[in-house]
């Protein structure tokens, strides 16, 4: 049986187009299970330029997985089961990865209540305080 998903644990999750469905994009879990069995997660992505979400970015030599510099594309964030995710684990479909480390993770988490782009239903989910809903785009 997999282990159920923890904070600053990682996933690579599949995630590319119809032409690269085996690309893998990496997901940090940003909480612990709730009562209801659920995590939040939020995905990196390679920065592309200033249009990207300025909320997070990360940088090559702060995880493993990344190679260029990253920004979290919070809007991309969601709430997942962990039995989803742990079925996911054991069938070979998502594979974990390194921890973030805790100065990285703590950067990746506040950002979550900060950007304007994480769906308001995360936001709910990780009591952030209501001013943060404030400038919320996404739903």
């Amino acid at each position: 049986m997999a282990k159920a998903p923890y904070k600053r644990g990682t996933l690579l999750i599949p995630s590319g187009p119809s032409n690269d469905p085996d690309r893998m994009h990496l997901f940090v879990v940003c909480s612990d299970p709730c009562d209801q069995l659920k995590v939040a997660i939020v995905p990196l992505a390679t920065y592309t330029n200033d249009l990207c979400d300025q909320t997070c970015l990360v940088f090559a030599g702060e995880h493993a997985f990344v190679q260029r510099k990253s920004y979290v594309l919070y809007r991309n964030a969601r709430i997942i089961g962990c039995e989803e995710i742990s079925r996911g684990i054991a069938n070979g479909t998502l594979r974990t990865h390194d921890d973030l480390n805790a100065q990285t993770f703590l950067k990746v988490k506040n950002g979550i209540c900060r950007s304007p782009n994480t769906p308001r239903k995360v936001k709910t989910y990780l009591n952030c305080p209501e001013q943060e809903f404030r400038t919320q785009g996404g739903s």
